[in-house]
């Protein structure tokens, strides 16, 4: 009687770890090139800001690894041309950009435009949109 209780009271000890789920055999972030759930959420959550050009000049409007340069960055390029719907005057796109430079400059630091400039002269090399001597 008193063998049959132990061996009651060992499974009842060795129970929680007995009913423990095994490992899944594969998980969702195996591979190197995959990024964390929490990384992609914070760049879904990062608001963009855009900065107004007049023209598409030294933008590299369209280059994918620009754009994706640009949105960790925080912000943007956006062409208005006059008589758009949304330009309203030159003051107030001067005025506009002033303050989202203002806020770029305490978000990613004050030397934030020639690390940019550095990262997107890399890009442009990178696609073959670079033409220079």
């Amino acid at each position: 009687m008193i063998r049959w209780c132990l061996l009651l009271v060992c499974l009842l000890a060795l129970e929680p770890v007995l009913g423990q789920n095994l490992p899944p055999a594969s998980t969702t972030n195996t591979d190197f090139n995959k990024k964390s759930r929490k990384s992609q959420q914070k760049s879904k959550n990062k608001k963009v800001r855009y900065i107004l050009k007049k023209n598409t000049q030294n933008t590299s409007y369209g280059n994918p690894c620009v754009v994706e340069i640009t949105r960790s960055k925080g912000f943007e390029y956006l062409v208005t041309l006059k008589g758009q719907p949304g330009y309203e005057s030159e003051f107030q796109r001067a005025f506009h950009n002033f303050g989202v430079n203002f806020t770029l400059f305490f978000r990613n630091g004050p030397f934030w435009k020639s690390g940019l400039k550095k990262k997107i002269e890399d890009c442009r090399h990178k696609s073959g949109d670079f033409v220079g001597t």
